[in-house]
């Protein structure tokens, strides 16, 4: 099933408001994979995260309020969703540092320097 890419933060914030948590942080942890290049096209992505790429949207915010969610209950499952979603940020993070290095690296003939 392809989920629309602007339809998948509103599609997780509607699963965390009515608690499907379990649901939210897989379209989450599946968004930031597609975003990485893994399955883009189940998520109607265009092209995935690469410095020769135009940006590619990830909704930070929803992915915020779902781990606020997560963190303020106390079962074990909850805890392991969180560590499971924090652990594809980071990853998620890692590479958009990297992309953005190369695509400095890439550009850097490109960059003006004034002395004025």
């Amino acid at each position: 099933a392809v989920v629309s890419t602007q339809s998948t933060g509103g599609t997780i914030r509607l699963c965390a408001q009515y608690d499907s948590l379990q649901l939210a942080v897989k379209l989450a942890i599946g968004y930031i994979g597609a975003v990485a290049g893994r399955e883009s096209r189940d998520f109607g992505l265009e092209n995935s995260l690469q410095s020769n790429m135009p940006p590619v949207y990830v909704p930070y915010t929803v992915f915020d309020q779902v781990l606020l969610q997560l963190k303020q209950k106390t079962d074990k499952s909850s805890a392991e969703l969180y560590k499971d979603l924090v652990d594809q940020i980071n990853s998620h993070l890692e590479l958009l540092e990297r992309v953005c290095e190369d695509n400095a690296f890439l550009n850097r003939d490109k960059m003006v320097y004034s002395l004025t």
